[in-house]
């Protein structure tokens, strides 16, 4: 394998694979490592919602494991409503056989993928970079952290200084058919549990993926919760196939994530919604930004890549400072919240919109929910 690339991409997640196939159809050579081999198994719901998906360029349908058309919401495993769309909202993946067809992809564009291979120093210069992996040294003109919540790229440069942390804890649970089907079509969504957190259980093809997110100061919480989760669902015999934690950074503001021959994208970079936990349509989306500040770097036409920042700061911080808003406030009255969408056609129409990138969060800047509001939905 050659020494010496345009651009090094550490992580063949969504961003990653994204970005390494945008680039190589460029005549941009690009080597994209990750540290494990392919495919390998991934906590993460699995949910692409219509707006992700509209972002990404190939076929993806032979690895959908069911359509949302709507929500199953519930409060502290009690009271529940299931509220429906007349179109999708959200597709299910495992992320093993989504991030493989996204890497396979990748390959097909041009990319070099070096599999199990951990990166574990990065030194950036002037003109070029020094990855570093396990047995190989390789030279770049710009590297790529695509490589999540403990990015060896940006604790090797020092970008990401500041970030709040949350936790997410998954399991896969293989349950009998006729459970299975209740669940077809659906998502659940249940509220109440854990300050700033919520639970999230979404159909596979063969089994549910049952999982909490919250804070990490709460991370013993978060287990109990998961258990009760689980156990609320009336599964039977249902069998715990894996139990995965994952950690999902975000980012806070001013926090560094591009330098000179660097950057971030996705979760490397925090950019995860903290309403939704949503990290795969904003890792798309920083990924076309970094796209346009590559090619303005490799041409001349900016002599780095801090421009790519101001992009992201510009673009994408104004919604997602507002959702984590929301998050804040349902954190609050999470009951009043759970009211909100059970009970209001206008809030659950606007939750759709978002999911489906009709409207995003500034189109409802204006309208959030008066503090008398949630109130008066709290005592309900």
């Amino acid at each position: 394998m050659k020494k010496f690339w345009d651009v090094i991409i550490v992580g063949a997640g969504p961003s990653g694979c994204t970005l390494a196939s945008v680039l190589a159809k460029r005549n941009i050579s690009v080597l994209l490592i990750d540290r494990q081999r392919l495919p390998r198994y991934k906590a993460c719901g699995g949910g692409i919602n219509v707006r992700a998906a509209n972002l990404i360029d190939c076929s993806f349908q032979d690895v959908v494991e069911n359509v949302a058309f709507g929500l199953r919401l519930s409060y502290k495993q009690g009271d529940n409503v299931t509220r429906m769309h007349e179109q999708p909202l959200t597709y299910t993946v495992m992320r093993d056989r989504f991030d493989y067809l996204l890497a396979t992809e990748a390959k097909r564009a041009g990319a070099r993928v070096l599999e199990g291979e951990g990166v574990t120093q990065v030194t950036a210069g002037d003109e070029r970079v020094a990855v570093s992996t396990g047995s190989s040294r390789f030279v770049t003109k710009i590297v790529v952290g695509a490589d999540g919540a403990n990015s060896v790229v940006a604790r090797s440069l020092g970008l990401m200084p500041n970030y709040t942390l949350d936790l997410g804890i998954q399991a896969e649970v293989r349950v009998k058919p006729t459970k299975l089907s209740s669940w077809s079509g659906l998502l659940g969504v249940d509220y109440g549990n854990i300050p700033e957190g919520y639970g999230w259980i979404f159909p596979k093809r063969d089994h549910l993926s049952i999982g909490v997110g919250g804070p990490i100061r709460f991370a013993k919480k978060l287990r109990r919760y998961l258990t009760k989760l689980i156990e609320s669902q009336d599964l039977g015999e249902g069998e715990v196939l894996s139990l995965k934690s994952s950690l999902m950074p975000l980012r806070d503001k001013g926090s560094a994530i591009a330098q000179s021959r660097a950057l971030l994208v996705g979760d490397a970079a925090g950019l995860i919604d903290a309403f939704t936990g949503d990290g795969i349509y904003y890792g798309l989306r920083s990924a076309r930004l970094a796209v346009s500040a590559i090619d303005d770097c490799l041409s001349g036409k900016a002599s780095s890549l801090l421009h790519y920042e101001q992009a992201v700061n510009t673009q994408l911080m104004p919604e997602l400072r507002l959702a984590r808003t929301l998050a804040q406030r349902s954190s609050w009255m999470p009951k009043a919240h759970y009211n909100l969408l059970k009970r209001s056609d206008r809030a659950w129409q606007a939750f759709c919109d978002i999911l489906r990138g009709e409207k995003t969060y500034l189109d409802f800047k204006g309208e959030l929910v008066p503090l008398r509001v949630l109130l008066s939905l709290l005592r309900r």
